[in-house]
């Protein structure tokens, strides 16, 4: 292990760590980003690294022809770093500050359509179903229904629901805690799942464990809904994240207000949740040139 490494990286990610309380896969991706540029530089100390060498090795990495997502990303985790070194006072200085991160073009989220999730709710009777294809499709309403992240349906404790208030705590990024309604769908669906986990005799800390008795795993989630979606969707996209811009699509196509849909989210910045506006425009204007005379055969 570098000295670099062990007096600045390691002290760093055990204050996200702790602080923060981010996810596993945020820390690994801070300490891979400072230990590839301090590797790629041959970085010792802390005193080596000025502007013009941050400088030089993000525009080092365009020239390889990394993705602009990873050059914001990698950009983004060196001020984190040196925010983090100035609160400690372990550097004077931010070598950071007149570093510009690529600009990223807006993408427009995929989302499942209402016509497509119609076809799914006609031809599924969840009072036949068997544990297996419940949990699946109780796993499918709840992402749905809720714009839960997938870590927040994973880590959801079954004390967490209150059916009698129809209402869901989700727990989300830096253990945020929000208020989700449950609509009579979802309720109707959780009610027959809860008591079919019952009657397995299978444990209530998790909401969603499998007939061994063990909570999901990431892949197992995203397994399960893409394997949904592909009954319904053509969409190139059919991971756990298409359902929560569904949610979010949904609302705002049926009236709801930017800040309501933030809150739902659980967003810290109503800059993250705007990308849904893009989505209600690209709707309206497809629908609009789909319904023009012009345009009809």
């Amino acid at each position: 292990m570098s000295s670099f490494s062990e007096n600045y990286i390691n002290p760093f990610i055990d204050y996200l760590k702790k602080s923060k309380n981010f996810s596993q896969r945020t820390l690994q991706s801070y300490r891979t980003d400072l230990e590839q540029f301090s590797k790629s530089c041959q970085i010792n100390s802390i005193q080596e690294i000025n502007e013009q060498l941050l400088r030089e090795y993000l525009r080092n990495l365009s020239k390889q022809n990394f993705a602009e997502t990873t050059i914001k990303r990698k950009a983004s985790s060196f001020r984190t770093f040196y925010n983090f070194l100035q609160k400690k006072k372990l550097f004077q200085g931010n070598p950071t500050t007149k570093i510009i991160s690529p600009k990223i073009p807006t993408k427009v989220p995929s989302f499942i359509r209402l016509n497509e999730l119609e076809l799914l709710f006609q031809s599924c009777n969840h009072n036949k179903m068997n544990y297996d294809q419940l949990l699946g499709y109780t796993l499918f309403n709840f992402l749905l229904f809720t714009g839960a992240r997938r870590a927040e349906a994973i880590n959801c404790k079954q004390n967490q629901i209150d059916l009698q208030k129809s209402q869901i705590k989700l727990k989300g990024k830096g253990n945020k805690e929000r208020l989700c309604p449950i609509l009579p769908t979802l309720k109707e669906i959780l009610e027959k799942y809860i008591s079919t986990k019952k009657e397995h005799n299978l444990p209530e800390e998790y909401l969603f464990c499998n007939k061994k008795a063990k909570p999901l795993y990431p892949k197992y989630v995203y397994n399960s809904i893409q394997k949904t979606l592909s009954q319904i969707s053509k969409s190139s996209k059919k991971s756990p994240h298409v359902l929560r811009h569904t949610f979010a699509t949904l609302l705002l196509q049926n009236g709801a207000d930017l800040n309501t849909i933030k809150n739902l989210l659980g967003h810290s910045s109503l800059t993250s949740t705007q990308i849904y506006a893009q989505v209600d425009i690209k709707f309206l204007k497809d629908t609009h040139e789909k319904a023009h005379p012009n345009n009809k055969n």
